[in-house]
C-alpha cells in the first residue's frame, strides 16, 4: 500500500462504483478515481505526527524522508540515528527489509531519512512502542505507547547521463565510418 492524498469522496449510482462511493485522490502527481472500499483511512498516532512521506534518489539507490513532531505541541522532532534505529522496522511485498541506512537532514524542519532502498517499491514503516523522544530541551521525556504504521513508494529512477568535462569521447579506431564522396 501507499499514501495518496485525498481531494474528496461522493456519492454516485452503484452501476459506477459497487460502494457508491468515488473516491478523487493525487498519486505520483496524478488526481485519480477509484472506489472507495478499496483504501482506509489513515489514522495517525495520538503522540507523534509526521509529514507525508517524500522520495528522494541518493547514492546509493532510492530513499524516504518524513519530519516527525509532537502532535500535542506540534513541534518538529529531531533523533539521533542511534535513537531511532532499534524501533524501526520496514518491510516490503511482505518482507523485511534490513539493508538500508539513516540519516538525519537538520535544520528549521527536521527529516529522517531511509535510504538505500529500491526505485519504485512501496514500503511499510514501523515505529515500535518504546521510542523515547523530547519536544524540546526542557520538556519531560515522552516515550511512544503504540506502534506507528505508515506507507510510501519509492521513486522511479530518472535517467541522467554524467558526464566528465575533462575526458574526450573517441570512437573505437576500427568503428570509424567517413563518408568518402556521394552515392553514385
Amino acid at each position: 500500500g501507499a499514501q495518496v492524498r485525498a481531494l474528496g469522496v461522493i456519492d454516485v449510482p452503484v452501476d459506477l462504483v459497487p460502494s457508491g462511493k468515488l473516491f478523487t485522490f493525487i498519486y505520483q502527481d496524478k488526481v485519480l478515481n477509484a472506489d472507495f472500499r478499496n483504501f482506509e483511512i489513515f489514522r495517525p498516532s495520538k503522540e507523534l505526527g509526521f509529514s507525508p512521506l517524500q522520495s528522494v534518489e541518493s547514492a546509493s539507490g532510492a530513499g524516504l524522508c518524513s519530519g516527525f513532531y509532537d502532535q500535542s505541541s506540534g513541534i518538529p522532532l529531531k533523533f539521533q540515528t542511534d535513537q531511532i534505529l532499534p524501533y524501526l522496522r520496514i518491510f516490503s511485498e511482505g518482507e523485511a527489509v534490513s539493508n538500508f541506512s539513516v540519516a538525519i537532514n537538520d535544520g528549521t524542519s527536521p527529516k529522517l531519512c531511509v535510504n538505500g532502498l529500491k526505485f519504485s517499491k512501496s514500503y511499510e514503516f514501523n515505529h515500535l512502542q518504546g521510542l523515547s523522544y523530547k519536544a524540546c530541551l526542557a520538556c519531560p521525556n515522552k516515550v511512544l505507547s503504540e506502534p506507528i504504521r505508515f506507507y510510501g513508494q519509492t521513486q522511479p529512477r530518472q535517467p541522467k547521463i554524467e558526464l566528465d568535462p575533462s575526458k574526450t569521447i573517441l570512437p573505437l579506431a576500427s568503428k570509424n565510418i567517413y563518408p568518402t564522396g556521394l552515392g553514385s
